[in-house]
């Protein structure tokens, strides 16, 4: 989506990295919650660990002023889903054994 940057629109945003192109959604938090969903399905007992991980990735695109809060959360909400997806088809494909 051609949205702009904060730093682009936005007077007073001090942008601590740089960026080019548009905001929406998120490649950042859409990569880090993809790999959470799927690393959690492997190593279930460090999920907590990868999903505050993935968090504090997101909130520090917004920190740095290179995407607003909702750009984040779509960009998070597509990688989960992309991760989940990932999962299933991978579980199915593996046959009965990958769901023990």
């Amino acid at each position: 989506v051609a949205r702009p940057r904060p730093f682009m629109c936005l007077s007073g945003v001090r942008l601590l990295s740089g960026a080019d192109g548009y905001s929406f959604p998120s490649n950042h938090a859409a990569a880090v919650f993809m790999a959470a969903v799927i690393l959690s399905s492997v190593f279930g007992r460090y999920s907590i660990f990868l999903y505050l991980f993935a968090l504090i990735i997101c909130l520090s695109r917004i920190y740095i002023g290179v995407h607003f809060p909702l750009d984040v959360l779509n960009g998070a909400v597509i990688g989960a889903l992309i991760g989940y997806i990932l999962v299933r088809v991978g579980r199915k494909a593996a046959g009965p054994a990958a769901r023990e």
